[in-house]
This record gives structure tokens, sequence and C-alpha cells, in this order.
């Protein structure tokens, strides 16, 4: 542990904590990885992180002579929530990457951003528009898409027919596999608008304590 984890702001004229959930899983991510390849659950890895956290803070305010201040359950939940982003996240590129490697199958796994506006979900926004005409696969979606508005999934599985985009889309894959606390939507940005409906295989919603998988195939 080190002081990186803890990050002092002042706001309404009073010291807080924030937690620097980034620095702390780069900090324990051989730590985190020993535990996944030994089939501990990722509940267990989470909780065991946030046990960490609360013991390095009583430490970090020993050594700094801060007041005691506890740890909110709301900053460690947010926390959680984003050290459970970069594992699926990680585990996902790794899955995509190996499927290539042994079956040549051009398998992408992406996230969706946060929405990013209140018009039409990110989900929608994937699809090149003749995709919703008259004959095309999401054409019964055409006349009602502007008036649904939900809750994106959070990561989308897709298997994509043009190999040129693929190879673009590669380098970003082997980031998020390489480096663990890597969250950009670079994919999602490269893909928005280009994918048909039947490239897109299957979408995921993940939580802390449940994963729900979809399969449009």
């Amino acid at each position: 542990m080190n002081d990186s984890w803890f990050l002092t702001v002042n706001r309404q004229g009073k010291n807080k904590i924030q937690i620097n959930s980034t620095e702390i899983y780069q900090s324990l991510y051989l730590e985190i990885k020993q535990r996944l390849e030994l089939d501990i659950s990722v509940v267990q890895v989470l909780e065991w992180m946030v046990n960490t956290i609360v013991v390095a803070y009583e430490n970090y305010q020993r050594q700094h002579n801060t007041e005691i201040t506890q740890l909110t359950t709301g900053a460690l939940n947010n926390s959680k929530g984003r050290w459970h982003e970069f594992i699926v996240t990680g585990f996902l590129a790794k899955v995509a990457l190996n499927f290539y490697l042994e079956y040549k199958i051009p398998l992408i796994t992406f996230r969706l951003p946060s929405s990013r506006d209140e018009t039409q979900p990110e989900f929608f926004k994937i699809f090149q528009t003749k995709e919703f005409q008259t004959s095309y696969p999401l054409e019964n979606i055409e006349t009602i898409k502007k008036r649904i508005f939900f809750s994106s999934p959070d990561y989308i599985i897709s298997v994509i027919e043009d190999e040129q985009l693929f190879q673009s889309i590669q380098p970003y894959i082997e980031l998020q596999a390489q480096q663990p606390e890597y969250l950009g939507v670079e994919i999602y940005d490269l893909l928005k608008g280009r994918l048909k409906a039947r490239e897109v295989k299957a979408f995921i919603s993940v939580k802390v304590r449940n994963y729900s998988v979809s399969s449009i195939i």
C-alpha cells in the first residue's frame, strides 16, 4: 500500500478521503489474477479487495495522524463496481483473442458506454442505418425506436464480417487484455453505425453478484 491509494479532497471547506480505485487495482492485480486462477469467485475476490482497503485505510490514518473518518459504503461500492468492470473487460478480451487464435473467427467483445443522451439507447446506435429499413432485420423497430429508451447492456459479443475493420479493432482488444485497468470505448466508437444485425451474437449485463447473458444468434 502507498499514499496514492487514497486522495484527500476539499469539499465545502471539509477534507474528505477518496479511494483511488484504479491505482489500487493496478497494485493488487497480480494477487487478483492469482486468486481468479485458483477459481476463487469474482465476488469473493472483490470482498477481499474491500477488506484490504479498509485495513489499508486504518493504517493510512495512523501514519498521517488524520481524523478518524469512516470510508462510506457508497465509496466502497463504487470502487467495487469499477474493479468488477476491470475484471470482466480483461476477461472478455482474452476470450476474444484466444477464440480468434484457435478458430480464426473474428470475435469482438466490447463495452457500451453509459448513455450519452436521452434520445436513443447506445445499443441501437451500433447498427447500420439500413438495418432498420423495410425488408431488413430491424424494420419492425424503426417506427418505435425513437420512443424507446432503456439501459443498454454492458457488453456486446459480435462476429464481424469486415476483415479490415476487425484488424483495426484488434489492437484495442489486445490493450484490454494486457492492461487490466483499461476501460476505453474506442471499439464502440469504431463500430458505431457499422454493424449488421446478424453480426451481433449476444449481449451481457453484469452486476457484482449477477451475470445475465442473452444470445440473439
